[in-house]
């Protein structure tokens, strides 16, 4: 019964693995900007694509290894499961004591964001959300988005402001 129990477990991991890997293939399939492969590591869809494939070895490991009781698969899941662990609890704890550090790398990219905010609609929708959910603007303050040249109400240069973001300094 708890044999049961552990493979419909891990089935249904593989199948969300699965299903990430799938949806992180379309959106990267989908997205045809240019600008997006600068940024390759950071890219939600590589990054989709990559953890379902993790998942769907470590699960077909523990699965695999679980119905054919197959100790060799078993110690694989067990160590691939330790060492998940073990990353997780380090990028916790140097997050925790490198939090400065940490808070200028996000600013940073917030920033760099915010430059190329009209470049890709993926990144326009993902600060237009931050911001909504977050109540706030920009990495600091409002004043981040004078970086962005379309940002400004320049009649000389032809751009037009931004409506979402100044939506959001008024709030502030």
């Amino acid at each position: 019964m708890v044999a049961l129990g552990s493979a419909s477990m891990k089935s249904c991991c593989k199948m969300i693995s699965m299903v990430m890997v799938a949806v992180g293939v379309y959106a990267r399939l989908m997205k045809h900007a240019e600008a997006a492969m600068a940024c390759l590591a950071v890219d939600p869809a590589i990054l989709l694509i990559v953890v379902g494939v993790l998942m769907f070895l470590i699960t077909f490991c523990g699965c695999i290894g679980s119905l054919r009781e197959n100790i060799c698969l078993l110690q694989t899941f067990s160590v691939c499961l330790t060492i998940v662990f073990l990353l997780q609890l380090a990028a916790g704890v140097l997050g925790f004591v490198f939090s400065d550090k940490a808070r200028g790398k996000v600013s940073e990219i917030i920033n760099n964001a915010i430059v190329h905010y009209r470049d890709d609609l993926d990144l326009q929708n993902l600060i237009d959300f931050g911001q909504k959910e977050f109540s706030c603007c920009g990495g600091i303050s409002y004043k981040d988005w004078s970086q962005n040249i379309h940002a400004h109400n320049d009649s000389h240069r032809g751009t037009k402001r931004l409506d979402s973001v100044w939506s959001f300094v008024s709030l502030v």
